[in-house]
């Protein structure tokens, strides 16, 4: 967690609390939304799609940004 805490200024212990864990995630979600974001300035035709595995491998959807297509327009 050394670069998260780095980038947040958080320190998240292991064993944290349900509202803990929470925080964590939306810090995550912080610094993922505006990778997503610089990567689709620069690709613009490109789905960004963010997850965040935890440590027992369960994966979570993060966020979804999806080009808008008209009907007929490859993508």
């Amino acid at each position: 967690m050394w670069r998260l805490q780095a980038a947040s200024g958080k320190d998240f212990p292991a064993d944290s609390s349900p509202a803990q864990l929470q925080e964590e995630t939306a810090v995550h979600k912080e610094q993922l939304d505006a990778l997503a974001n610089a990567i689709h300035e620069k690709y613009p035709n490109l789905d960004v799609e963010t997850l965040l595995m935890s440590l027992d491998g369960e994966v979570e959807e993060i966020g979804h940004i999806k080009v808008e297509t008209k009907p007929g327009e490859k993508h």
